[in-house]
């Protein structure tokens, strides 16, 4: 059992590293099973690891390290190999996979899925995974949100914690995102531990896009956070970390409220989605799409599926990723299946603005004319 690898009064950015991680540990109330560690080698997993295996050690969980080799350059290998041998050494147990990056599509996005995916192979369900993204990946995250264009959630950035459902019920955690990079490579200083330097992470001489410049995620944190730092006169990556947690909420806020407007296998009811705010309105629809298989969808698919709500006729139908479509019927009948739980806007009332319990009165008038949206996989 590994056990106090860091002293009980660590020096400063250690002690910024280990507090942080209690705190999420302590106020998410996170078991000591399986901890998993995502640990790529370079200063923020390498700390994360460390500072895992010296609270599980202490309180009883079983720790482990997953170092994923990507195979995109000629050294991944070795430095993988060393990765695992730096743990060894502090017997921090660990395990090198090495998976295969699909080539179409980014490299950055294909490096990821195959990423993740080698993690939940190489953890158990209700396992505990850690992730080492700091602050500043979250500012980054932000800012490349902003660029696209996204809504409240993609602005939010990263989220601190993630539970999986049954049957896996794996915990995503990233502890460090009120900690700064800054705090993780002060801490491998501080042990004497030797990180890996990802060069593509560098401006030049790492990954690049096929016109030769670099990646969006690193020119955003060479180019644009300092750009931006200058301009505004002050650090601005806790500045848009803040905006993230403030716009998580609102989005959490938001998706709570339509969850209760609609549950899977209920009609989506014309006269009661025209009512509800837009916001609301475009995330049930979203939601109601994705789980017929329309997926991955983009903000003009969601605009189409409202304009089939609050357009006159509902205009044609529409074609949605996944071989899915979706259009707009008429439909009479007396309390039909799936009408009792959505909530209605009376004619002419001002739609309601605080979320209100699932099933309302309102939602059981009989002998109504309905107007549907029907959402359903044709190919």
């Amino acid at each position: 059992m590994v056990s106090q690898l860091i002293s009980s009064t660590p020096p400063q950015h250690t002690r910024a590293v280990t507090l942080a991680l209690r705190s999420v540990v302590k106020d998410n109330g996170l078991e000591a099973g399986e901890w998993v560690v995502a640990c790529s080698g370079g200063p923020d997993s390498l700390a994360l690891t460390f500072a895992v295996a010296d609270l599980g050690g202490r309180l009883g969980a079983a720790v482990r390290a997953v170092i994923v080799d990507h195979g995109l350059r000629a050294e991944s290998t070795a430095e993988a190999e060393q990765t695992r041998q730096v743990l060894a050494r502090w017997r921090i147990a660990a395990r090198v996979v090495t998976v295969n990056v699909r080539s179409e599509g980014g490299v950055e996005a294909a490096a990821r899925e195959a990423r993740y995916l080698a993690l939940r192979e190489n953890s158990g369900a209700g396992a505990v995974v850690f992730l080492g993204h700091t602050m500043d990946d979250q500012a980054e995250s932000v800012l490349l949100g902003l660029g696209r264009g996204s809504g409240a959630r993609s602005l939010s950035g990263m989220r601190e914690v993630v539970r999986e459902d049954a049957p896996s019920s794996r915990t995503w955690v990233r502890p460090l995102l009120g900690v700064r990079r800054w705090d993780t490579e002060g801490m491998c200083a501080e042990l004497g531990l030797e990180p890996v330097q990802d060069p593509s992470n560098r401006l030049q001489g790492g990954w690049a896009r096929a016109d030769g410049g670099p990646l969006p995620r690193v020119a955003v944190r060479h180019r644009v956070i300092p750009a931006l730092g200058e301009a505004l006169g002050r650090d601005v990556v806790p500045l848009l970390a803040r905006s993230a947690q403030l716009l998580d909420a609102d989005a959490s806020a938001l998706e709570e409220w339509a969850s209760r407007c609609w549950l899977p296998g209920e009609d989506l009811v014309v006269e009661d989605l025209a009512g509800l705010p837009l916001a609301v309105r475009s995330r049930v629809l979203k939601d109601a799409a994705e789980r017929a298989g329309a997926v991955p969808l983009t903000q003009a698919h969601i605009s189409a599926l409202d304009k089939l709500v609050v357009g006159f006729e509902g205009g044609d139908p529409i074609d949605l990723p996944g071989g899915v479509k979706a259009w707009r019927e008429r439909e009479s009948g007396r309390n039909q299946p799936g009408s009792e739980g959505v909530q209605e806007s009376r004619p002419g009332s001002a739609p309601s603005r605080e979320p209100q319990a699932h099933g309302g009165a309102d939602c059981k008038r009989e002998g109504r004319v309905r107007r549907l949206i029907k959402i359903m996989k044709t190919s």
